[in-house]
């Protein structure tokens, strides 16, 4: 998947954020911060967190904070479910895509774990960017795992329809989008993009593991 967004970079230090958590927590006379807490108190989005420390929880305890009460959906769950939409529509998801049946999350879990939807688009990026380039050519062909990039590119060359059937959830909404072997890969097919074809969900299955 090859896109760019521009968003501005955060240039303050750790030990900047971790006095800011400090503080917003002084505020807030408590010993223990959530995401919504901080996001409407403090001066960073909360996301900026999940970067820098790896996950909030450990940016509290580096800022000598109780761990918070873990209620929320995982941002890798979140970040997730934004590539596999992306994938399904064929274009950048909009904050108005986040409805059912594609995605499986609505709005506020994002808002209220990245602060503003065009980081935690930033973030679904940066998360498929290092999956597509650290597999190396013949990692790629091998393995059973398609990289997010290829079937992107065959979505994309298949006009993102179903080759057999012409369904496409831009105009039939339930509609899933898979990538399939041509030849199975149990029989030796490989990931390149002449052996996989975008299939929906009632062709892929009717096909099953037929070479077509």
């Amino acid at each position: 998947m090859s896109v760019t967004l521009n968003g501005y970079a955060c240039r303050a230090t750790n030990q900047t954020l971790l006095q800011d958590l400090i503080l917003v927590a002084q505020q807030l006379n408590t010993t223990t911060l959530t995401y919504k807490q901080y996001l409407h108190t403090g001066r960073y989005y909360p996301s900026i967190y999940l970067r820098r420390f790896g996950s909030w929880n450990q940016a509290l305890a580096q800022a000598g904070l109780r761990p918070a009460r873990v209620t929320n959906i995982p941002p890798s769950h979140l970040l997730s479910n934004i590539v596999s939409l992306w994938n399904i529509l064929g274009r950048q998801p909009t904050l108005s895509d986040l409805t059912p049946p594609h995605s499986k999350y609505g709005r506020k879990p994002y808002i209220r774990v990245f602060g503003k939807w065009s980081e935690a688009l930033r973030l679904a990026v940066a998360q498929i960017t290092p999956r597509t380039q650290t597999h190396t050519h013949k990692q790629e062909k091998n393995s059973r795992n398609i990289p997010w990039r290829t079937r992107h590119l065959v979505m994309k060359r298949d006009n993102f329809r179903c080759i057999h059937c012409g369904a496409s959830p831009a105009q039939t909404p339930g509609i899933t989008l898979h990538i399939d072997h041509i030849i199975p890969h149990s029989k030796g097919g490989t990931n390149t993009i002449s052996n996989l074809q975008t299939l929906c969900h009632t062709c892929n299955i009717g096909k099953s593991n037929l070479a077509a």
